[in-house]
């Protein structure tokens, strides 16, 4: 468990990443698919085909290579692209829900609703995360808005947010992933960036 106050000094690999199938992705492929099975996107000679054509069969029996199952090709392509979302983005900028439960699946936060289950605990998270970073750099910054944010088992936020230094003013984009127990008070930033373009 994070002890109260800790702070990423640079980007740490976080523990949702490692979930099977989120970490890279190229999908775990089972036991039941050929063993001399492709592993890149060229055709092979030997009919086994890509990746590709190896997850589109598999897909399409109702199974994926997660062990879950999808009513639907809709479904499936959902959830594929909210993989490929998630992995190119580190998990902040998820704009595509699949309906299928897994461990370790993101839940948008309405920022715009105060009211909101999910918005409390990210808000407070934020503003710990914050007056740590200011405390460990020797910073100014404050909250100025939060514009997006994910939550995983309603602890783990990936959240962007504006942010200025009272020193200049000028506001700039920040990206967050933190842990926050609104039980015991915890919390751990395991990325605090400035966000790129």
């Amino acid at each position: 468990m994070a002890s109260m106050g800790d702070i990423a000094e640079e980007e740490s690999p976080s523990p949702l990443k490692k979930l099977k199938g989120l970490e890279n992705s190229v999908p775990v492929v089972d036991s039941k698919l050929d063993e001399g099975a492709a592993v890149d996107d060229d055709d092979s000679d030997d009919g086994s085909g890509s990746w590709d054509e190896i997850e589109e069969r598999h897909f399409s029996d109702g199974n994926s290579s997660e062990g879950m199952e999808f009513e639907n090709d809709d479904d499936r392509k959902k959830y594929k692209e909210y993989r490929r979302q998630f992995n190119e983005s580190d998990g902040f900028d998820v704009t595509t829900f699949p309906k299928v439960s897994f461990i370790g699946r993101v839940h948008l936060v309405n920022v715009d609703d105060p009211t909101s289950y999910n918005f409390a605990g990210c808000k407070k998270a934020l503003e710990l995360v914050i007056n740590e970073h200011n405390r460990q750099k020797n910073a100014d910054l404050e909250l100025v808005r939060i514009l997006k944010s994910n939550a995983c088992c309603f602890t783990v936020y990936r959240t962007t947010f504006l942010a200025k230094s009272k020193s200049d003013e000028e506001v700039r984009t920040y990206q967050s992933e933190m842990f926050y127990s609104d039980l015991s008070g915890n919390y751990k930033s395991y990325i605090f960036r400035e966000k790129g373009n």
